[in-house]
């Protein structure tokens, strides 16, 4: 049977690459945003706003999570609301990369209509001389996108508010980066079956 060399110098360089994760100690990395969207038209307005954070760390795969809190408020007395827009969710967070952006977590979306073929707008709803409030949570696993040093975390809000009204969002869009062993895990695994294949 043939002779399996060069295993050993790849694990210890497995080793060293988890070393240096958790020696780095990344701590997590957060967009934090709270906004007032005021509309003095005597129509409907779209608005759209985004934040963005650039990393820190070059740690790679990252796990996170997104908090939104939605409100409208009823100024002129004959009720209000506010919606998404197009396919698009009120809140979308997720990752800078260049020119791309990947999209991560969404809240406050639009939902299809299959026999009609449509797609409803999301909707929050005040009565007159009154307000409304919604509030959103999530997360998600660990990427398979390898994030870098200077790549970005960004919240995206895009919606419509009612004439004369006010809707306020605030939120947060947090990222977290993988234990060391993760990672290491998942390279000493790249590196056993790209060794068996080649044997």
């Amino acid at each position: 049977m043939p002779k399996v060399e060069g295993i050993g110098k790849g694990f210890a360089a497995v080793a060293s690459l988890a070393l240096g994760l958790a020696a780095s100690n990344a701590a997590a990395e957060v967009v934090t945003f709270s906004k007032v969207f005021t509309n003095t038209t005597n129509e409907a307005k779209e608005f759209y706003y985004e934040k963005f954070v650039t990393l820190t760390t070059s740690s790679g795969f990252l796990s996170g999570s997104g908090r939104l809190t939605l409100g409208v408020t009823d100024l002129r007395s004959d009720g209000a609301s506010v919606s998404s827009v197009g396919f698009d969710s009120i809140y979308t967070g997720g990752f800078q990369q260049g020119d791309s952006f990947l999209p991560m977590l969404k809240f406050a979306s639009p939902t299809p209509i299959p026999e009609r073929e449509l797609w409803a707008p999301y909707v929050l709803t005040a009565l007159a001389a009154s307000n409304a409030s919604a509030s959103f949570a999530g997360s998600f696993p660990a990427s398979e996108t390898f994030i870098n040093l200077g790549d970005q975390i960004c919240v995206k809000i895009r919606l419509v508010v009612s004439a004369g009204d006010q809707a306020v969002v605030s939120g947060n869009f947090t990222v977290v980066p993988m234990s060391g062993t993760l990672p290491l895990l998942t390279l000493a695994g790249i590196i056993g079956s790209s060794r068996r294949r080649a044997f």
